[in-house]
């Protein structure tokens, strides 16, 4: 972001007692080299940001200036950047996400102020095989494929990292598709797929004024989406930045958690996990 920094004519003490015959022609000379000269300009840090004055509301390109520059970085020192718009408490604010050699970096930026809202740095996790049996980060990433029903030439952005959870080594896969995140933790002897959520990015809330569906009508979505029935221990409406449903499937041993569009149906937000 750049700041165009003008520099003010200012008559000296001594022209003004001058007279005008005298005073008309030096301003004319000023006025002629301040337009020929070229504007100074200053570039903003971080730290100052937060004091400039700020638009009514970044667009995408200026969030992804500020998330980078928060980071230290520059455009071409990242290898993939993407943005995306949501609301946090009803509040707009764009999520950056980029990479850069071995760091992934996650920026929330509020839309409305440009301010920084939570910055996360994290390496990214490299590939490796224990003794005993690994089916390898290639399989990894067909296996969640298989299961999202998306193909590999589809995707926009593939990451994958290896991690232990609870003791268990898997497979944690990353990927966008359509208007899609998505992210898969996969067994890494059985390729099993242990969780998975996937998120609607760049979605349009529908119009108001239409009616919203009823929680039989959201909770039939539900459980077609899951391929199960169960209890609910969490069911409610919310409001943040359009009216949704949110809430808790239990069943078995797998737990469902979702966020539903309360007047589309359309699936927000969806996590599946085994206990």
């Amino acid at each position: 972001m750049k700041k165009i920094v003008t520099r003010t004519l200012v008559s000296c003490a001594a022209l003004a007692v001058m007279g005008g015959a005298l005073i008309a022609p030096t301003l004319a000379t000023e006025r002629s080299q301040t337009a020929s000269a070229a504007p100074a300009v200053t570039t903003l840090t971080a730290a100052a940001v937060s004091d400039a004055a700020k638009p009514a509301a970044l667009d995408e390109a200026g969030a992804k200036a500020l998330a980078l520059e928060t980071a230290g970085l520059t455009a071409d020192q990242v290898s993939w950047i993407w943005a995306k718009r949501d609301y946090d408490d009803g509040r707009l604010e764009y999520e950056v996400e980029f990479v850069s050699g071995d760091w992934k970096y996650e920026v929330e930026v509020d839309a409305a102020s440009g301010a920084v809202r939570s910055y996360d740095q994290d390496r990214k996790g490299r590939g490796y095989t224990q003794s005993g049996t690994d089916i390898g980060a290639e399989a990894a990433q067909t296996a969640a494929l298989t299961h999202a029903g998306v193909k590999a030439a589809d995707t926009l952005f593939m990451e994958t990292e290896v991690d232990v959870d609870d003791g268990l080594r898997v497979y944690e896969v990353e990927f966008f598709a359509g208007s899609r995140e998505y992210d898969y933790k996969i067994d890494a002897a059985t390729g099993a797929v242990l969780g998975f959520d996937y998120d609607i990015e760049w979605y349009a809330p529908a119009a108001g004024g239409e009616d919203l569906l009823t929680e039989a009508q959201v909770k039939e979505i539900v459980e077609r989406t899951a391929g199960a029935t169960g209890v609910y221990t969490k069911f409610q409406l919310e409001h943040d930045g359009r009216l949704l449903y949110e809430g808790e499937l239990r069943s078995g041993r797998m737990e469902y958690e979702f966020e539903v569009d309360a007047a589309t149906g359309a699936i927000l937000d969806w996590d599946a996990d085994r206990d």
